[in-house]
């Protein structure tokens, strides 16, 4: 069970997942200049390098909202799509290796699940210093998030199967960027509140692992950033 996610945060049953006033909410969310985002500061380095224009990455692109739950220690939270839909939520567990040299403090599993409280992805602390995350799927490992920078501001992702990326969230700005090898791919716009992220995902990149390792550095980057 969550330690950490109060039960009226998971659906009940017979209930509808997905509240009228969560809908009109999400909704009301001024959408993102997301052309401001997907431009290109600089032409690539690499001139065989083909991306895909800024139309179609905004028109085709994934498009999701991380909100990360008032109140309490802000440890929960919900992803909901551009419709106003929750499609995953998250909070924390004990993690059950306890008090070990990865972990000297004891840190929790973070926990994302879909609606019915099923599908679950744990990220769980390996490693304190460099600070590196399991990323697991049926407690089988297929994937690792590591810090790569003392400052919070730079996370690379790698998930097996797919080209691995490195997220950056630079200081003084409320845009942030992913890319990999081959290009830019995720971009992500602040607010109206650092406990909300607009996530704009490349077309072909939307995966749930991907998804929630961005919920997790999201909740990382509010609680300690």
């Amino acid at each position: 069970m969550f330690t950490r996610f109060p039960s009226k945060h998971s659906p009940q049953s017979g209930s509808p997942a997905h509240s009228a006033s969560q809908i009109a909410y999400i909704k009301s969310l001024p959408a993102p200049r997301w052309e401001l985002l997907v431009r290109p500061k600089r032409q690539p380095v690499r001139s065989n390098r083909i991306l895909p224009s800024e139309e179609t990455i905004i028109s085709r692109g994934s498009k999701f909202v991380c909100v990360i739950d008032g109140g309490g220690l802000n440890r929960t939270g919900k992803i909901y799509n551009d419709e106003g839909k929750i499609c995953w939520q998250y909070g924390t567990r004990t993690n059950p290796d306890g008090r070990r040299w990865g972990n000297p403090l004891n840190k929790p599993d973070f926990v994302v699940t879909n609606t019915d409280g099923k599908a679950e992805i744990v990220i769980r602390r390996v490693s304190f210093l460099p600070s590196v995350f399991q990323i697991m799927d049926q407690d089988h490992s297929i994937g690792q998030i590591a810090l790569r920078n003392i400052l919070g501001i730079k996370y690379r992702i790698r998930i097996d199967g797919q080209a691995s990326s490195t997220f950056r969230l630079p200081l003084f700005t409320v845009r942030f960027w992913g890319d990999t090898d081959t290009g830019p791919s995720i971009w992500v716009a602040v607010g109206l509140s650092k406990m909300q992220w607009s996530v704009l995902l490349k077309p072909g990149t939307m995966d749930r692992k991907l998804i929630a390792s961005l919920a997790f550095i999201h909740n990382q980057w509010w609680n300690y950033s």
